[in-house]
């Protein structure tokens, strides 16, 4: 990604930034509702979704199909924003603010999943935890996302 936003010589380099946010919003529409119609979005879903509830028939989820949730969670999420990052960095911006919105970035990604597995070992009050670091993630990429296409389209990135 960096690559592309350095090469200046390319006329396609402007629309493909504009396609790569767009999809970014796309990405995130997808997710939110994804995860409202798999009933795991909000703190009562996430605990009933991990504990299971015997009213309804919900066996708990398999420690092990938790993790193979987490760890394809991570690697989306860690690439979107690493993506989206590296144009961030190019942008005219002070050293702060680069560095500390993808690092608040990375510690609500890994805050989310590690929320769940406290659930999973009892801790319920976690799943706020776990609602609230998402919702402040999907903020922040969004955040990233549109200061990335300003200060491309503005031509304030290095």
């Amino acid at each position: 990604m960096r690559f592309v936003v350095q090469h200046r010589k390319a006329d396609f380099i402007k629309s493909l930034i504009l396609l790569f946010s767009i999809s970014i919003y796309f990405y995130v529409f997808v997710f939110l509702i994804y995860r409202y119609e798999g009933e795991f979005l909000f703190p009562d879903q996430v605990l009933r979704y991990i504990k299971g509830n015997p009213d309804e028939f919900l066996e708990p989820v398999p420690f092990v199909s938790l993790l193979e949730e987490i760890h394809i969670f991570l690697f989306i999420n860690i690439f979107l924003l690493l993506s989206i990052s590296s144009v961030l960095f190019r942008a005219t911006l002070s050293e702060k603010i680069k560095t500390v919105l993808p690092a608040v970035g990375f510690l609500l990604i890994n805050l989310e999943p590690l929320s769940k597995i406290a659930i999973f070992y009892g801790y319920e009050n976690f799943s706020y935890i776990s609602f609230i670091s998402l919702i402040l993630y999907i903020l922040l990429v969004l955040v990233i996302n549109t200061m990335n296409v300003y200060f491309f389209l503005t031509g304030r990135i290095k």
